[in-house]
């Protein structure tokens, strides 16, 4: 795909505009870069189990905290429209995995 296509694209999506239309491997990337933006060592983050769902983006994702160390795989969801982080599970919080059914 032409990259200026793609960009535009993008852009549309981000201003939240349903970006179904776009590849998979589109799409997952967004959800990952909207997840990394949330993260205190972005580089670091590890992604798996990523699935599309009709309204959501679903996966896990395990990032080093401040302190160097991996705190281990935690559920999050992100919105399809916008790409927006809608949930991570935390040691108080379930809600990505009760909304992406882990």
């Amino acid at each position: 795909m032409n990259p200026c296509i793609l960009a535009a694209l993008l852009v549309g999506a981000g201003a939240g505009a349903v970006a179904w239309f776009l590849p998979q491997e589109v799409q997952q990337h967004a959800a990952e870069q909207a997840i990394k933006d949330t993260l205190k060592d972005p580089d670091s983050a590890k992604f798996r189990g990523i699935v599309l769902k009709e309204k959501v983006i679903c996966g896990q994702v395990n990032a080093k905290n401040a302190m160097g160390g991996y705190t281990g795989f935690a559920t999050f969801m992100v919105a399809r429209a916008g790409y927006k982080v809608m949930a991570i599970d935390t040691e108080d919080n379930n809600a990505a995995s009760i909304g992406c059914a882990f």
